[in-house]
């Protein structure tokens, strides 16, 4: 079977036979997905197209696995915070000996049908965005059990911010009345115990003189049970948030924050990591007018500043992941069809040591 799957490989690599069987084994659907609402099939692609193909392998006991998550997450077990190391999870689901290690490869597409026995499209959304898709693919028979993904095939996903339409402040600060935001408690020592009802009910006037509400980093540390609380390791805990679409923290923007809210972690804007992957940018100088009317960094520095100020000392640090290789726009493909969650999950999967709290703002529609 190991040679059958290493076989597989060098199909991929040299070459694909004129039909789509393997000895006279017949290939069989692996998976099939409706196309989702809201995308329309708009034109063949060319032979020229070029795909990035990643092939995620069979892992080896997923019951023994979340079973051992279980108990370290159990208060009441005899593992609790027993958490697994990264070699210790490697031992238990890596692939089998018949199997190899992730695959990622680059192939036209038409070669890449024949492989797979299916045709690829261009799907157009009816927000303007275009993708690479199939709705249905297939494998030798023998290697289903091998094999448990391939992308990009059936998933539509697309990763957008959920700050879709904030755009930044032009001048003073006019939607909140400034003296009343000042007023709300910014000191946790006056709040013993802490009480919602009041750093969470905090109203004001805006500009048009309605009355509005508003959420205090206050409020989130009261209802995340951060106020006051001294962590025992803050050295060994750590918080990391991710960020895609050229987004990532603008140290001088976290520093603002924090020294009008945390100023006790104003330093840790100097000095949280930030780990840059497939050709990530890191956008530290001054945005260009374009930058600033697209709204650039601003997904990127809530998330910053919102897990700083609500865990903070516990350490912190960020991902900033572009696409691999960088997007070229071409008649075929004019705008990015990038995957870079993958890119990030296939970097932080070789790490040894992780934060123990990994948060995302980023995701797309049920569909």
């Amino acid at each position: 079977m190991y040679l059958s799957v290493v076989s597989w490989v060098a199909l991929l690599l040299e070459g694909a036979a004129a039909a789509p069987t393997w000895g006279t084994e017949i290939f069989a659907v692996k998976e099939r997905h409706i196309i989702p609402q809201g995308w329309t099939r708009i034109a063949s692609l060319p032979d020229s197209h070029l795909i990035d193909l990643r092939i995620g392998l069979h892992l080896q006991n997923p019951d023994i696995f979340q079973r051992r998550v279980m108990e370290v997450s159990d208060p009441s077990h005899a593992r609790y915070g027993q958490y697994l190391s990264a070699a210790e999870i490697r031992s238990i689901v890596a692939p089998s000996e018949q199997s190899i290690d992730m695959i990622n490869v680059r192939l036209p597409v038409r070669k890449v049908e024949t492989i797979l026995n299916t045709t690829y499209s261009m799907y157009g959304h009816n927000d303007g965005s275009i993708l690479v898709r199939t709705p249905e693919w297939s494998l030798p028979k023998h290697l289903h059990k091998h094999i448990d993904v391939i992308q990009p095939t059936t998933s539509f996903f697309r990763l957008s911010k959920h700050t879709v339409g904030a755009k930044p402040e032009r001048g003073p600060i006019k939607w909140h009345n400034k003296q009343w935001w000042r007023a709300a408690p910014n000191d946790s020592s006056i709040i013993t115990p802490c009480e919602i009802n009041v750093v969470c009910n905090v109203t004001g006037t805006n500009s048009a003189g309605a009355t509005v509400t508003a959420t205090t980093l206050e409020c989130l540390r009261c209802l995340y049970g951060t106020i006051n609380y001294v962590p025992k390791v803050p050295q060994r805990n750590m918080i990391g948030v991710t960020n895609y679409l050229n987004e990532t923290q603008k140290r001088s923007d976290i520093k603002i924050f924090l020294q009008n809210f945390r100023p006790e972690a104003v330093g840790v804007a100097d000095t949280f990591p930030i780990i840059n992957i497939a050709n990530a940018q890191n956008q530290q100088g001054s945005l260009d007018a374009d930058q600033l009317d697209a709204g650039l960094n601003i997904e990127g520095d809530l998330d910053g500043e919102l897990a700083i100020g609500i865990s903070w000392p516990t350490r912190f640090m960020s991902w900033s992941t572009g696409g691999s290789p960088p997007f070229l726009s071409d008649l075929a493909t004019p705008t990015d069809t990038n995957e870079p969650y993958l890119e990030w999950l296939n970097d932080v999967l070789a790490q040894e040591h992780l934060p123990q709290v990994i948060s995302t703002s980023y995701g797309d529609d049920d569909a």
